[in-house]
Formats: C-alpha cells, sequence, structure tokens
C-alpha cells in the first residue's frame, strides 16, 4: 500500500514535469512582422490650431506596433521630409545591434527621400514602451507612436488577462513649428511652457470604451518634452503591473506621476455606476498647472462625466513616495527568500523557486540541503541525434553559446515541436573537493586538456594526470580541474608550485589520507616526470571561493632567459635591478586576442633583479616578482608597442624572451 502511494505521487510529479517541458518546448510561429512606413508633413489641429505635424502613414500619433517576445519586427521607413530623420525606440534593448537604436552616432540619418529598413528582434522583453524621432526636434510636431510587446501565449503574467488593453500617449505640446522652436534653442533661448497636453493626439474629447464589470489594461507613455504628468481617472482606482517591461509588486493608486519617457501599465476595472468619468492628465511640478480630459465612458452610460475635475496631488514628496513604493513584482512576492537579497535573480533561482514548492506537494516531501541531489533534464529526440553527430569542435561551440545565453538560432529556426520531449532523471552527490600544489617539468604539458580540431596540443595535462589518478579512487563520473591562475604550454612551474583543486562529480567514495598519499607518490614517481604534486589532501567546498579570493591578491615570482640586440652593460643591470614597484600598462596581448576582450590594464613588477650569462654577452638570467595577471612574455618584447614601459624600452634596444619559468606563487598572505 505504501508503495502504492509513493508511485501515484511520482506519477504526479512527472505529469507536472512533463507539463512543463512541454510548455518550455513550445516554439513561437512566424516571428517576423513587416511594417511599411512613410513620414511626412502634414496639417493637424491637436490644439484646435492648425499647424504643420508630423504623420507616420498620413496618422497622428503614429501607428502602433503589436508584437509578441522574440517578434523580429521589420520596418521599412520612407522619409519624404524635406530634412533628415531618425527613429529611435525607447525601451527596446537592440541586444548586439545598438546601430537600430535610431539615435544620431550610433545610427545615420534617413536623407530626404530615401528610406531605411530598421531590423529589430524583441528579444526576451515584455511591456509597454514607444517610439518617437529623434532628430531635429520632430517630436514637437509628432512621428510618435505606441509599442506594446506581449507575452508569449504559453508563458503566465501575474494578473488575469484584461478584457481589452488600450495604449494611452500623454504628453504637453506647442502650437509653434517645430523649426521655430528649434531655432530658439540653437540660438542659446530656452523653450517657454507649452501650451498645453495631448492625450492621443487630442487636448479633449480622447474617450476609452468600457463595459461594466470588466477590468482594462491601460499603457500609459509620456510622450512629451519637458514636463512631468499626473493621470488620473475619476472614481477609478488603478493597480500598477508593469513599468517599462518589468512586472511589478501591485500596489493600488489613485493618481500616478509619469515622467518624460516612463511608460506605466495599470489594471482598472468598471465598478462604479454606469455614466461617464473624467479621464485627467495635468502638469507636475510647474509653476501654472496645464490640465486636459478625457472620457472613461461605459456602454451602458446614461449621464455624461459631471462634478469637480479630481485634482492631483499638491506636494513635491508624493512624487518622490510614489516612486519608492514601485517595486518589483518577484521582489514582492518573493522579498523573504535568501536567494533574492541580491541585485541580481538567476533564472535558475527563479525557476528553482516556483517548481519546488509544487513538487513537494506532490510528493509528500521535503526538501534539504542533502548533497544527494536529482536533476531533470529535458530534450527531444531530434537534439540527442544531433549531439551524436556533431564534432568536438561543434558540440564545444554549442556548449559555449547555450552557457553564455545564445543559442547560435538562424533566422528561420523557429518552427513547431511536433515530437515528445524526453524527461531523464539523474540521481547524484554533491561534489567533493581535494586541493594540492603542482609542478609541471616539461615545457610541452599544457596545465588543462588542449585539443584543437581534434588534435591534442602538447605531450599531456596536468588536470589529466592529476584528476585521472584521483577519480578512479573516488569511483566518481568525472572531474574538473581549478587552478589559481595558470601558465603557457611552453612555460614551466616550478618553486613552491600553483594551488589547484579538483571537484569530483558523483563521488561514490572519499579515499583516505593514506590512499592520497599513495595517489601523490605514484604521480611524482611517474616515468616520464612531467608534473609533481605536494600536499594532496581532501577539503571543503568553501576552499574554492577561499582560492579565488587569493588568486586576486597574489603575486607570482619567474625566471626567464632573456636576449637583447646588443651586449649586456653593467649599468643595465645596475639600473633593472633599481626599479622598484614599477607600473606598467599592458593591453591584451596580441597572441589571445581572438579569445580575451581587448582592454588595458595596469600591473605593477615589484622587483627585478638580472645574473649574467657566462659566455655570451646579449644574454642574461632575469628572476622579477609581479602583480597577478601580468603578461611577462610582453613586458620582455613590448608586444608591438602594447605593454609600456617594456625591458625593451628600458634597455632602449630589441628584447626578447627565450625560456620562461613561475618559481613562486604567493597566495595572499602566504
Amino acid at each position: 500500500m505504501k508503495n502504492t502511494k509513493i508511485a501515484a505521487k511520482c506519477k504526479i510529479a512527472y505529469a507536472f514535469v512533463i507539463g512543463l517541458s512541454l510548455l518550455i518546448a513550445t516554439a513561437a510561429e512566424d516571428p517576423y512582422i513587416f511594417y511599411e512606413w512613410h513620414v511626412t508633413y502634414g496639417t493637424i489641429s491637436p490644439m484646435g490650431v492648425q499647424q504643420q505635424g508630423i504623420l507616420i502613414n498620413k496618422m497622428f500619433p503614429g501607428p502602433e506596433i503589436r508584437s509578441v517576445t522574440n517578434d523580429n519586427l521589420i520596418i521599412n521607413v520612407f522619409n519624404e521630409l524635406d530634412e533628415p530623420f531618425l527613429i529611435s525606440w525607447a525601451g527596446i534593448q537592440n541586444r548586439k545591434n545598438s546601430f537600430q537604436d535610431g539615435v544620431c552616432g550610433t545610427t545615420c540619418p534617413i536623407p530626404p527621400g530615401k528610406n531605411y529598413t530598421y531590423a529589430l528582434q524583441v528579444k526576451d522583453q515584455i511591456g509597454s514602451f514607444y517610439y518617437f524621432p529623434s532628430l531635429g526636434f520632430h517630436k514637437a510636431a509628432g512621428g510618435f507612436g505606441g509599442i506594446r510587446i506581449s507575452s508569449r501565449p504559453m508563458i503566465p503574467v501575474p494578473f488575469p488577462p484584461p478584457a481589452d488593453d488600450y495604449t494611452v500617449l500623454i504628453g504637453d505640446w506647442y502650437k509653434t513649428d517645430h523649426k521655430a522652436l528649434r531655432a530658439q534653442l540653437d540660438n542659446g533661448g530656452k523653450l517657454p511652457p507649452p501650451d498645453g497636453i495631448l492625450i492621443n493626439g487630442l487636448s479633449s474629447g480622447a474617450t476609452l470604451n468600457i463595459q461594466p464589470g470588466n477590468t482594462y489594461r491601460l499603457r500609459i507613455s509620456n510622450v512629451g518634452l519637458q514636463n512631468s504628468l499626473n493621470f488620473r481617472i475619476q472614481n477609478h482606482e488603478m493597480t500598477l503591473v508593469e513599468v517599462e517591461g518589468t512586472h511589478t509588486l501591485q500596489n493600488v493608486y489613485s493618481s500616478l506621476d509619469v515622467h518624460v519617457g516612463q511608460s506605466y501599465s495599470v489594471l482598472i476595472t468598471a465598478n462604479q455606476p454606469s455614466k461617464d468619468y473624467y479621464i485627467v492628465v495635468s502638469s507636475r511640478l510647474t509653476p501654472t498647472v496645464l490640465t486636459t480630459t478625457g472620457v472613461l465612458h461605459y456602454s451602458n452610460s446614461a449621464e455624461p462625466v459631471s462634478g469637480p475635475i479630481p485634482a492631483a496631488p499638491v506636494p513635491m514628496s508624493w512624487s518622490f513616495n510614489q516612486a519608492r513604493t514601485i517595486r518589483l513584482y518577484l521582489k514582492g512576492k518573493y522579498n523573504s527568500e535568501s536567494w533574492l537579497q541580491s541585485e541580481k535573480i538567476s533564472v535558475k533561482d527563479a525557476l528553482k523557486v516556483l517548481v519546488l514548492d509544487p513538487l513537494k506537494v506532490s510528493l509528500g516531501a521535503k526538501s534539504d540541503s542533502s548533497s544527494f541531489q536529482i536533476r531533470l533534464t529535458y530534450s527531444k529526440a531530434s537534439d540527442e541525434a544531433q549531439g551524436a553527430s556533431e564534432t568536438t569542435r561543434e558540440r564545444k561551440k554549442r556548449k559555449t553559446d547555450e552557457e553564455n545565453g545564445s543559442t547560435s538560432m538562424s533566422e528561420n529556426s523557429f518552427e513547431k515541436v511536433y515530437e515528445p520531449c524526453i524527461l531523464s532523471i539523474h540521481c547524484n552527490k554533491m561534489p567533493i573537493f581535494f586541493s594540492g600544489r603542482y609542478f609541471k617539468y616539461s615545457r610541452n604539458v599544457s596545465q588543462t586538456r588542449w585539443i584543437i580540431d581534434d588534435e591534442r596540443m602538447g605531450e599531456a595535462s596536468v588536470e589529466e594526470l592529476i584528476g585521472g589518478n584521483i577519480l578512479p579512487a573516488c569511483l566518481g563520473d568525472s572531474y574538473k580541474f581549478h587552478a589559481a591562475g595558470r601558465e603557457d604550454i611552453d612555460v614551466r612551474m616550478l618553486g613552491s608550485g600553483r594551488p589547484f583543486l579538483i571537484e569530483v562529480q558523483n563521488s561514490r567514495k572519499c579515499p583516505s589520507q593514506q590512499s592520497l598519499t599513495e595517489i601523490e607518490e605514484k604521480i611524482n614517481k611517474s616515468e616520464k616526470k612531467l608534473v609533481g604534486v605536494k600536499d594532496l589532501k581532501f577539503i571543503g567546498s568553501q576552499c574554492w571561493a577561499m582560492m579565488r579570493e587569493g588568486e586576486a591578491e597574489k603575486q607570482k615570482q619567474y625566471a626567464a632567459i632573456v636576449w637583447i640586440a646588443r651586449p649586456v652593460e653593467e649599468k643595465d643591470i645596475d639600473s633593472i635591478s633599481s626599479l622598484k614597484e614599477l607600473k606598467i600598462l599592458q593591453k591584451t596581448p596580441v597572441r589571445v586576442l581572438h579569445r580575451r576582450s581587448p582592454l588595458e590594464r595596469e600591473r605593477t613588477i615589484h622587483w627585478m633583479k638580472v645574473e649574467k650569462i657566462k659566455g655570451s654577452s646579449h644574454y642574461f638570467l632575469l628572476h622579477l616578482c609581479t602583480q597577478a595577471g601580468t603578461y611577462i612574455k610582453e613586458f620582455v618584447h613590448g608586444d608591438l608597442g602594447r605593454t609600456t614601459p617594456s625591458m625593451g624600452s628600458i634597455l632602449g634596444c630589441r628584447a626578447e624572451i627565450i625560456q620562461l619559468d613561475v618559481t613562486d606563487v604567493k597566495m595572499g598572505d602566504s
């Protein structure tokens, strides 16, 4: 009977996890949305006076962009004005393609009579935003519109779906032509106070239609030029649910201050007597308060708007206090969780909280910090077939891309998933750690396994020679090698050795200290004597963090054979040996630019000492102690001027490094 209950609970848990995997595996169809926009001048009368405005497809405000997370937006903009034109997409992240952002300096303006096609992807984004013209003060004439990015259909949001969804664009407005306003600013003047406030391009009469009893979402954006605005609806409260793409704690407000460029989403419920109500927008923090009104119209209303227009909060402090109340939804819901105390929340931690409680309820079990772990892996059959046909290089690249958050999808890779997902369950124990110091005696041994195009570089690796002996003693599945820094394959590691850790995955046995001593002796007595080990011992996982902390503070000592283009003189020896705490600037070396960021770093050479080599006037032995992270080879030869000063510039001649050894690694206070 007891086993039957456990089996039933497991089936419930499996059903929950498989359902979750199907949600994850669902892909969006046709993620491309195409627009063709023609930007022209036209006559508009938002304040009751005719003036020249900027229209998009003869619309003021411009057409609204409606999209779904991960959609690709292809927008072909034809500039039919008499001057250059640019559109900026407020809040759209434009990852890895900032040149599409529409700001002069990253994007070239569209010349009159020409067109440009923007290619945007709203990658991993949801929420309310807007677009606007970013050149020539065109925003004062129009050319702006709303952007809404909805969540994908199977992705839940933290509130029930509303009956309808309205975009509300509010902003201050001038009757003066935008070119005259621009000239005033160009001549050193200031903008005068605006003439009024618009709601969706209207100074009065903007209407939102609602049905009694329903809840509606309003996406409010301040698209104005300079004034913060207060938004409110007579006798209706607003529940804030999103700010510029982030779900918020759902606080209730009677009015909201919306500053220039901000976008808010609120929910309102039609729960008042059936009549019409004022929608009010007024300027904030200005000497003269400008106010405009619209209408919230109930479908069965028999009475027009009436009563006093609701007033905005008076004190400035109210606006600051409102801003303090806006908090992220997850932080509000899970504020007591320790993982949420940091500013950044990992996807893994967020999913863990969401999935863990239902699993505990389904299984009738508790979760704790036991060393025993269960890992659930989701895949498709086609994925496994792909993995079997991949080369080592392709598999390594795919793994790197996944770890970096990039799936390297082609433009047409989105498709429906028709095959079932495969759920794999792996049970394993937490890793165990071993520490020590290693020596590397060969100039043909890399620190870690080094494979290029399926060909091994070097005779062996420190990682394999040490880890390969420890793993069998632990009866583990695999191991990872960690070290306090690294040396090139042609550099020996001598002196007191380099600190390292071996992390053994899913070990079924923890070897005794006597066994570790025997492993140490086996490595040290190896016939080829490629590497050596000392102080091998079992340690706790906290020592990994301690080693990383000490690594930043460590000093390293080297011995290098150096050749220079002229004979070594006594004054050279004295000059080099007298240099203490020498500051050098090093740009990322040419030899590693293909895999490291192009940065400039300041490093310190603590001291140097020179020994002559008998029988050779152009060679000498250089001993030096440096700050961690110093590129020694580049310090000697200068790396085409990318390291300054260098040994070559100090001596005033060409210098080359012939051999290099690490003679000591000092961690922290050691």
